[in-house]
Formats: C-alpha cells, structure tokens, sequence
C-alpha cells in the first residue's frame, strides 16, 4: 500500500483507542502529516544496540519486533545485521493490525509460542504502552527524549529506561 495510505490505516486505529473527550484542534490530514513527519528517513542504531542484542540471545530470549511499519523497515533491519537477532518480525502493514491493538501483541506473541503475560514489551510511544497493558504484557518505557511522556489516561509503564543496557537489569 502507498505510504498515504498506511498512515490512514494508522490513524483510524490511533483515533479508536483515544478517550473520545480528548480536544484536538488537528483535523485528519494535518494528523497524517504528524505521523509521517521524518517517516522513511534515514536510520541509525541505537547506542549499544548490537552489544545489548547479543547479551539477549545468549541468555537464550526470544526476540521479536511489533512495529507500525511498512514492509520496506525489513531493508535497513538487513543493513544493520540486526534481523539475525530476532525470532519473529510483525509488520502492520504486513498484518493489517496497528498498535495500540493489542491483536498485533497477541498476534507476535502466538507466532512466538510465548504468552503474552510472560513478555515485556520494550517501546518508545505511549500506544506502545497502551497496546502491550491492553495485551497483558509488562512495558519497559524507552522515550526518545526527555519531554516525551505518557499521557495519564494511559497505565504507568513497569519500567523507565533511558538507554538500551538498562534492559540488562530488567532481563
């Protein structure tokens, strides 16, 4: 599907699972442009990305991605060497689910043979958190910077990091 599409996939799950009170001066197509802004740019590794992957799989996890994505996020996940590392991929576009459904968290955690309550979910959006609470998993908080939030409306997360080695507490 073309990119404008997707991300009206994307919205219209987003605007489901927000509290219908909640005021917005945005109409759907100034939405849409938000969400895409910097989609599809250029990607770069979180510090100590390879180093934390590597400590995961020799403690034998099982790895998975659940991403509100298109199907192209595999190419720089190739690039990167980091595919090697996780045991399933779900793509929304691929699946036609998108956070904060939980279907897609449930969805990964099947193709896993893992139950869901015995996962955390490591995300950096509150519908990540919002998505794995709905699914029954924990949720390690990873916010890309230090103003981004999690709304009250949705639960506190289990856990707060701020770089990838503190899952090696956590884990």
């Amino acid at each position: 599907m073309n990119d404008e599409e997707y991300f009206r996939n994307v919205l219209s799950v987003y605007l489901s699972f927000l509290p219908a009170n909640l005021p917005t001066e945005l109409d759907n197509s100034e939405m849409i442009t938000i969400l895409s802004r910097n989609y599809g740019g250029s990607y770069t590794l979180i510090p100590n990305a390879i180093a934390v992957l590597e400590y995961l799989k020799r403690k034998d996890l099982i790895l998975g991605i659940v991403s509100n994505n298109q199907t192209k996020i595999r190419q720089p996940l190739i690039d990167f060497g980091i595919d090697r590392y996780f045991d399933c991929i779900v793509l929304s576009e691929e699946v036609n689910l998108y956070k904060p459904d939980p279907k897609i968290m449930e969805l990964a955690c099947k193709k896993l043979k893992v139950p869901c309550k015995n996962s955390i979910y490591i995300g950096d959006h509150p519908f990540d958190v919002l998505c794995a609470h709905s699914a029954n998993m924990s949720v390690a908080w990873f916010p890309p910077n230090r103003f981004f939030t999690v709304p009250k409306y949705i639960d506190v997360p289990e856990y707060t990091i701020h770089a990838l080695t503190d899952l090696i507490g956590i884990l």
